[in-house]
């Protein structure tokens, strides 16, 4: 993610669902790993990571823009965080962002 921005780690919540989510209010922009997208959607990990693969190989989004690798706790490796800009993130995000201002 970019180091000059202000990042906050903010739960988001939907009924009995919850999820911790990394967001840059100053960019309107969510940062999420691929176990995080799935957990959003409700999908298969694997599914999710094949989506993301064709994003990237069809030029739908340019992938040095939208992927960031952070080191986590209890990881060994850095994990890749997604910036997917596009309609279907924007679904979340419009829904996520009045959440980020309380």
């Amino acid at each position: 993610m970019k180091e000059n921005y202000k990042y906050e780690l903010i739960k988001f919540k939907d009924g009995e669902f919850e999820l911790d989510v990394n967001v840059s209010p100053n960019e309107d922009t969510v940062w999420l790993s691929k176990d995080g997208i799935a957990l959003l959607f409700d999908r298969n990990r694997t599914v999710i990571g094949r989506h993301i693969t064709n994003i990237f190989a069809e030029l739908e989004l340019d992938e040095k823009r939208n992927v960031q690798k952070m080191h986590v706790a209890n990881s060994d490796k850095p994990v890749a965080f997604y910036d997917l800009d596009d309609s279907r993130w924007n679904y979340f995000w419009a829904f996520f962002a009045p959440k980020c201002q309380q």
